[in-house]
């Protein structure tokens, strides 16, 4: 038996600076390089923390595994894993499927123990395809139940009400389903959103339906060895940075959505004047949205305190590497609700660094209170029934804006707690070596990749006991012909007649047959050119000879739709929808032409 890993979805969330290319951003870069050209984003956690995991899984998985990938990526996938530096025993067996090729019939559904996906998208912009697929996938195995297992990552996102939660209560799941959460905090959230989908459905609809699945929690992880390469003093040596100043680190995403920097500002202006003449410098570091970080160094420059803080921005993985290894202290001043975990959170830990934190979200479950570093209160209240219907009018993000100024975190018991680390370099030093040790614990490889081979063996045993069939429901098939075949003109059926023009007769003259498609069409497998010469062949042997053999030319045309696909179906795994659609396309670049029968005429 197998786990399935889906490494299919938010291609274009990928950082183009950073230096390692891990799985998840060589499989999105080979897509998007083979598609279109000029395309970058900026940093995500989301993406980084996939990464990580399925690296994690790759080396430490104890069956099987089957990374489950859109056509394009598959032999970038194949050779990164062949060039990789696996053991070649995991090489042998760790396999590399198109999802297409699944869907379209080409080669057999994979036999699985379990499917995971660690990226299904969250954003209002895409689909939310973990649910979507990873359901297809188990229907295309038939009546044989198998767990679904899906990573959460931003929950706060409106339509995940509809996208995901409405999606999984109705379309179906079963007892040995999951969805894994990385923190205590993000497991509550999403125990809310199930609670609050059924009690609407029920209370609009009158249909007590349920999510039969589990919601577990595994954290995220990180690679130990990438952030022990080097001492402070080569690190700072390496940076530029100064050796004997207190170097305080904010790293990660800069957004007013994420963070709202400017209290923290004036937070460490009051720092440095309590302790005068010690050398006191903060690093922002990270990726920037919105010109973020212009509006912080001109607030920065009226409180006169620019000698405080160093910006470095769209920094790589080494850069980001070497930054936790040459700081005193991490802090992430976050006052968003989309923080679930904190990846950074974990990677300090892994260098060594004590963090200092708001006590909010999922960093009150990495951050060790007095032991790894400091959490700082956090306050709130019940302010945001006004909200409930922005997310849809005005979009997610002046929800969380709104929400976000509405945090308070408290400022001055911050600057304690970095004044304490400031004067006590035991007690940086006792934290920071307990911290690697909770990291190698609880957030290394090894450590992170166990716990999802012991819940996918758990939830396997689950699923040896489930009763059931598949779900019928069917609510994401949009059926596209059936909703817009109103927008076409004529409409072809199967008893259309097909005739060569002479672009077609062109094109088969030579003794190779020349038709050339649009390369980004072949790379997600739309076309098959061995099919669409098969089907020009087949009409061109029957040009002027009519449908029976007649040598006369029929009135319109000389083989119907309906003969072309029963012949060429024979030779084919495609599914007929698909060989149709290689008919049209000769249509529609003008090789051949249709015509409608007297019946479709007069409809038309």
């Amino acid at each position: 038996m197998t786990i399935g890993i889906f490494l299919s979805e938010n291609i274009r969330q990928y950082d183009s600076l950073r230096q390692e290319k891990p799985l998840l951003q060589r499989i999105s870069e080979s897509m998007l390089r083979k598609a279109f050209s000029g395309v970058s984003t900026g940093l995500r956690g989301s993406v980084v923390a996939a990464d990580s995991l399925a690296q994690a899984l790759l080396i430490n998985s104890e069956v099987p595994l089957e990374l489950l990938v859109h056509s394009p990526a598959k032999t970038k996938t194949e050779i990164y894993l062949a060039n990789s530096q696996l053991p070649e025993a995991i090489k042998q067996k760790t396999r590399v499927t198109s999802i297409e090729d699944v869907l379209t019939g080409r080669v057999a559904p994979p036999l699985l123990q379990a499917s995971f996906n660690p990226l299904p998208s969250t954003r209002s912009t895409s689909t939310h395809e973990g649910i979507e697929i990873s359901q297809t996938m188990r229907r295309k195995c038939g009546n044989r139940i198998y767990p679904v297992t899906l990573l959460t990552h931003g929950l706060s996102y409106h339509h995940l009400l509809y996208d995901c939660y409405l999606r999984l209560i109705l379309e179906g799941t079963f007892e040995c389903d999951s969805i894994i959460c990385t923190s205590k905090a993000s497991m509550q959230v999403v125990l809310n959103l199930i609670a609050h989908v059924e009690a609407e459905v029920a209370l609009n609809t009158g249909n007590h339906v349920k999510y039969r699945g589990r919601v577990d929690r595994i954290p995220l992880c990180v690679n130990m060895t990438l952030f022990a390469t080097h001492t402070k003093t080569r690190a700072r040596a390496q940076l530029k940075l100064p050796a004997n100043t207190f170097i305080i680190l904010m790293l990660g995403r800069l957004s007013p959505l994420k963070a709202d920097l400017y209290p923290f500002i004036l937070m460490i202006k009051s720092l440095a004047e309590r302790n005068a003449g010690k050398p006191i410098l903060c690093l922002i570091a990270g990726t920037e949205d919105y010109g973020y970080s212009q509006q912080l160094q001109q607030s920065i420059h009226a409180h006169g305190v620019d000698k405080l803080f160093t910006f470095m921005l769209e920094i790589s993985d080494g850069t980001k590497s070497l930054l936790m290894q040459s700081v005193d202290v991490f802090t992430s001043p976050t006052d968003c609700i989309t923080e679930s975990f904190g990846i950074t959170v974990i990677e300090a830990m892994a260098a060594g660094v004590p963090q200092v934190l708001p006590d909010w979200d999922g960093y009150r479950d990495t951050v060790r209170h007095g032991e790894t570093g400091f959490l700082t209160r956090t306050r709130w209240m019940n302010s945001t029934d006004d909200l409930d219907d922005f997310g849809p009018m005005c979009g997610w993000q002046f929800d969380h804006f709104s929400i976000g100024q509405s945090v308070a975190i408290d400022m001055g018991e911050m600057e304690t707690h970095l004044h304490l680390l400031l004067n006590n370099e035991v007690l940086r030093q006792r934290m920071g070596d307990r911290s690697r040790e909770v990291a190698t614990t609880h957030y290394s490889f090894a450590a992170v990749a166990k716990q999802y081979n012991d819940l996918w063996a758990e939830l396997g045993k689950v699923a040896d006991g489930v009763k059931g069939i598949q779900g019928k429901a069917r609510f994401a098939w949009p059926r596209y012909y059936n909703t817009f075949s109103h927008y076409s003109s004529e409409n072809l059926a199967l008893d259309t007649m097909l005739a060569i023009t002479p672009s077609g007769v062109s094109a088969t003259s030579s003794s190779r047959m020349v038709i050339a498609p649009p390369e980004y069409l072949s790379h997600f497998n739309i076309l098959d050119q061995s099919v669409l010469e098969a089907i020009l062949d087949l009409i061109m042997e029957h040009n002027g000879r009519g449908e029976n053999g007649n040598s006369r030319a029929e009135v319109y045309a000389n083989i119907s739709i309906q003969t072309v696909l029963d012949s060429v179906k024979t030779n084919s795994t495609l599914h007929p929808h698909h060989l149709l659609r290689h008919i049209l396309w000769l249509l529609k670049y003008g090789y051949i032409r249709a015509e409608l029968s007297e019946i479709n005429k007069s409809e038309a």
